[in-house]
């Protein structure tokens, strides 16, 4: 269990995203009120007479700790302890976004006259400078970390969490 879990986490992680979130809305006309996040005055141009949105997720995490193949991942017999790459230094960095829209729509209330009313929750964690050869020892528990010295270093955190309710009118 402590595997799956932990392979889980960190093929999780070690998705990255140059870009933000909900990746290829930011310019298409059916994005409908996944639009109004990225360009508010593109709802009025939107292919959409209406459009709802009950609930969506985007997120996307990154790490120079581990790495894995993602194809490889999925085959029967991957073993993560053996098959991952392991870049462990005395300050690696870690980042993750998530990103909720909560319900949502969008609706024309004339040619080129449309209203938006959206709800969404976000969140950003960076993680700085932690001890990877650490981690690495102590990743299956203490109990199965042979002894070692090791240097915590400056290691530090930062996370940030909000809610957004928005209204937007675009003609």
């Amino acid at each position: 269990m402590k595997k799956t879990l932990l392979s889980l986490l960190v093929i999780t992680i070690t998705f990255s995203a140059k870009a933000q979130s909900y990746l290829g809305y930011t310019h298409d006309n059916y994005a409908g009120v996944q639009s109004v996040l990225f360009n508010p005055a593109s709802i009025a141009d939107s292919r959409f007479k209406t459009d709802v949105n009950i609930f969506s997720v985007s997120g996307s995490a990154a790490n120079d700790l581990y790495g894995v193949n993602l194809f490889d991942v999925y085959k029967k017999g991957y073993d993560f302890d053996t098959q991952s790459v392991v870049t462990a230094k005395k300050a690696n960095n870690g980042i993750a976004n998530f990103d909720i829209m909560g319900p949502s729509f969008m609706f024309n209330i004339a040619p080129k006259h449309t209203i938006a009313v959206y709800t969404r929750a976000r969140s950003l964690t960076n993680l700085r400078n932690i001890n990877g050869s650490l981690v690495d020892q102590v990743k299956d528990g203490l109990d199965q970390a042979s002894d070692f010295n090791f240097n915590a270093g400056n290691p530090n955190g930062a996370s940030h969490a909000w809610g957004e309710f928005g209204i937007s009118y675009a003609a």
